[in-house]
């Protein structure tokens, strides 16, 4: 398994976590290919296989029915390609190689959306010996659903001779279910003990752990939702990665795409304001818009990302290279999916005209200065926007989960 050093990167990666051309024939290939042995429909590329092939492969084990959930954050997933985004930037995710590897890592995990607590305790020891692994030294990651109803998957070269030698040494069962699939659990359901080593970092996320095809690492809070997650993986029917909407724009994102969230309509109603001051403000912008252009159709869904290369705007020069303004904070896609192509042209007049006029509900600055659009399609019913994110590799995350998400306004 990969090891890391022991100095600390907890508080960096703290704060960092919260603040091309896809080749979609072959996907899509994939994903209507007879089952084979069992196994799921999405044959699994090789576990270091970036962007959306990685993420179809992580999302072919996730119900779902966890993507019509009518409460939570509004947020369906999150995922993370950790190994691209490594390598894009120069640096080595499953070793430690030198004296300012910390402060290099937290640099090219601004731009990834790395929203387990896991990641929080990447060199608290104790942790990583308890779980077996280190979770920044897996390929990629996904995490879906709110608590308790979670499952969080990891992909990578998976030694599990030494997964299951540490998962004994910290208490874990090791039992088969109905499909002969084995499992470790800690707790069926999702209760949890503090004092775990485990526990006290994930509380209950992490209770049931399976292994999938070698590369894919299941954890869910218990036992009933694992073998649900097992169940989609090998049936191949009724999985996240085929849902008829959010699964829709997973084939428009670029191969390079390392970070990506989908989320539900819900965040695209009126935001939420402080005063009554403000509310009229909203509304005064949104009229003068809707005047101008028209009104923003229904969005069914959104899948949204950042492209490899995107770190803070002084990251190359203090590696001693001269800055790459193709790289720096890099390239944000957002893909809205509406009911039909008229209705995904109508959204991209709108965005770019509330995009362009309008101020960030937070700062109060324009959105034109946080990112510039610089390309909008659409492909079937998707509207496609590109943006250059000019302030922070993770400007879009954070627009995402302050719900500053004005220009996208319904109605």
């Amino acid at each position: 398994m990969r090891t890391f050093g022991r100095r600390s990167l907890v508080g960096g990666l703290a704060g960092a976590v919260t603040a091309g051309t896809l080749p979609g024939r072959s996907i899509r290939a994939q994903s209507e290919a007879t089952p084979s042995q069992g196994h799921g429909p999405i044959p699994l590329p090789a576990p270091t296989a970036a962007g959306p092939e990685g993420l179809m492969a992580l999302l072919s084990c996730v119900p779902d029915s966890m993507l019509n959930r009518e409460d939570g954050s509004g947020v369906h997933w999150y995922y993370a390609d950790i190994a691209q985004q490594f390598d894009v930037v120069g640096l080595q995710h499953d070793s430690v190689v030198g004296a300012n590897d910390d402060e290099n890592w937290v640099a090219a995990t601004y731009a990834l959306i790395l929203a387990s607590s896991a990641f929080r305790y990447v060199r608290v020891e104790e942790f990583t010996e308890a779980i077996g692994f280190q979770p920044l030294g897996m390929n990629q990651s996904l995490l879906v659903g709110d608590p308790p109803t979670q499952l969080t998957l990891f992909r990578g070269d998976l030694n599990v001779t030494t997964l299951e030698s540490a998962w004994e040494a910290s208490g874990y069962e090791r039992k088969t279910n109905d499909s002969d699939v084995v499992y470790w659990t800690l707790a069926e359901t999702a209760e949890f003990e503090i004092h775990h080593p485990v526990q006290r970092v994930v509380f209950a996320a992490f209770n049931n752990l399976a292994i999938l095809d070698g590369e894919i690492l299941v954890c869910a809070p218990t036992t009933a939702l694992l073998d649900e997650a097992i169940a989609t993986f090998e049936s191949g029917e009724r999985s996240a990665a085929l849902d008829p909407v959010l699964g829709l724009p997973l084939y428009t994102l670029p191969d390079t795409t390392v970070s990506a969230m989908a989320a539900t309509p819900d965040l695209f109603g009126p935001p939420r304001a402080q005063t009554q001051e403000q509310r009229e403000a909203f509304d005064e912008q949104v009229d003068e818009s809707v005047a101008a252009v028209g009104t923003m159709p229904a969005i069914e869904g959104m899948v949204a990302g950042v492209l490899a290369g995107a770190v803070p705007a002084d990251f190359h020069e203090e590696q001693g290279a001269t800055p790459d303004p193709d790289v720096g904070q890099g390239t944000a896609v957002v893909r809205l999916v509406m009911s039909s192509a008229a209705d995904a042209a109508q959204a991209l007049v709108v965005v770019e005209d509330r995009w362009n006029s309008m101020n960030s509900i937070h700062t109060n600055e324009p959105y034109g200065d946080l990112m510039e659009i610089v390309s909008t399609s659409v492909d079937g019913n998707v509207a496609e926007i590109d943006f250059r994110q000019l302030r922070s590799p993770n400007v879009w995350q954070t627009l995402v989960i302050q719900q500053d998400l004005l220009p996208f306004q319904v109605g």
